[in-house]
């Protein structure tokens, strides 16, 4: 079944449930071989597209803390935020790879970067990963570990970082279908960006715990 679709190039590219799984595995399995411990954050610097969700699984399973960011943040202001949230990881799409360059010059945390296209000159990417060794690429979590930092400014004000657990994330996905009533054969089109807590919920958690294909417009 389809997980994701997206346009590229004119063409409708697709990734099934599998190979979400699959790529979910490899991106941990990097992630640990770059030494992210549990509890390390990283951050994801992408507009909606298939390999964001990837990253996101991947980032968790390795045990970490996702940080989504806003493609539409200026420099200093991505800088601001990478510092603070003290990320030891950053995942990026292929428009924002020699951005990330000049961000790693000036966070003394960041150490590891991946790119989350097929190929990429700079970095690691999501598309060459090695297929992750049976076991190799999960660490227990449980409902009380962190599972994102939000940053968010209400509607004024400086973006302060919130804690959502994986509990919180559980909770929010039972309660959608509820709400929605979705089922498997459902398709979805998402259109808010993948760093707002809601489309994270309503637009990406949320339709695929019900088996749901979704593009990214």
């Amino acid at each position: 079944r389809i997980a994701f679709q997206e346009f590229s190039e004119g063409n409708l590219r697709s990734v099934t449930y599998g190979e979400l799984a699959g790529q979910r595995a490899a991106v941990s399995a990097f992630l640990i071989g770059q030494g992210i411990e549990k509890g390390d954050r990283v951050a994801i610097l992408s507009e909606g597209r298939i390999g964001w969700g990837a990253a996101f699984f991947g980032i968790i399973e390795a045990g970490g803390i996702v940080v989504p960011l806003d493609v539409k943040l200026k420099e200093p202001e991505l800088i601001n935020l990478l510092n603070h949230a003290q990320a030891k990881g950053l995942m990026v799409s292929g428009k924002h790879e020699e951005l990330a360059q000049r961000l790693a010059a000036q966070v003394g945390s960041l150490k590891t970067i991946l790119s989350l296209e097929e190929r990429s000159a700079r970095y690691p990417a999501l598309g060459s990963l090695p297929p992750a060794g049976r076991g190799a690429f999960r660490r227990d979590i449980s409902d009380n570990d962190t599972a994102l930092i939000v940053y968010t400014s209400g509607t004024t004000g400086t973006p302060k970082g919130v804690e959502i657990t994986c509990g919180n994330l559980q909770f929010e996905v039972e309660a959608f279908k509820d709400l929605i009533g979705l089922c498997g054969q459902d398709r979805l089109l998402s259109i808010l960006p993948v760093n707002h807590l809601f489309e994270i919920t309503g637009g990406f958690l949320g339709p695929l715990n019900y088996g749901c294909t979704f593009t990214y417009s």
